[in-house]
């Protein structure tokens, strides 16, 4: 990720929001993302959003599979 731009609040609520989500759906131990990879992955996936909008609902939209796949960028 890159920090030229930082997140707006809202936007680093949500993803602490889906975090917790994802947490109750499969917890973060063992083979799988831990908390810090799983927020740098919804970072990542807001990133491609192209306005404010869009990165919400992208977040908003993620699943774990989408996390597997940009942590690995």
């Amino acid at each position: 990720m890159t920090k030229e731009r930082p997140m707006d609040d809202d936007l680093s609520e949500l993803i602490e929001r889906k975090l917790d989500e994802l947490e109750a759906v499969q917890p973060s131990d063992g083979d799988y993302l831990d908390r810090q990879t799983r927020r740098e992955a919804l970072e990542t996936i807001a990133e491609l959003g192209n306005s404010p909008e869009e990165r919400v609902e992208r977040v908003a939209q993620a699943n774990l599979g989408a996390l597997f796949q940009a942590s690995m960028f």
